[in-house]
Parts: structure tokens; sequence; C-alpha cells
């Protein structure tokens, strides 16, 4: 009983650990990126209305 409780904890540690690593992380320059590329998108937009 104590061996499966703490093989559920291993297992439940090693699905955070691998969340934590998957997860992407946005930096500054990325950021300041993307809404360079947002304001192209949206001018081009504007001026074919």
């Amino acid at each position: 009983m104590e061996a499966t409780k703490a093989a559920k904890e291993m297992v439940k540690v090693n699905k955070h650990s691998a969340l934590a690593v998957s997860r992407f992380t946005w930096t500054e320059e990325a950021s300041l990126e993307l809404v360079g590329f947002v304001k192209m998108v949206k001018e081009k937009h504007t001026e074919k209305s």
C-alpha cells in the first residue's frame, strides 16, 4: 500500500515537471516582434478596405 502511494506520487511529480518543461515562455523581444507583426497586418488590411 505504501509503495503504491509512493509510486503515484512519483508519477504526479513527473507529470508536473513535464508540463513545466514543455511550456513556452514569452520573452519581451518575442512579444515586441509579435506586436509589430500584428500592426503590419492591421495596416495592410485597413489600406485594402
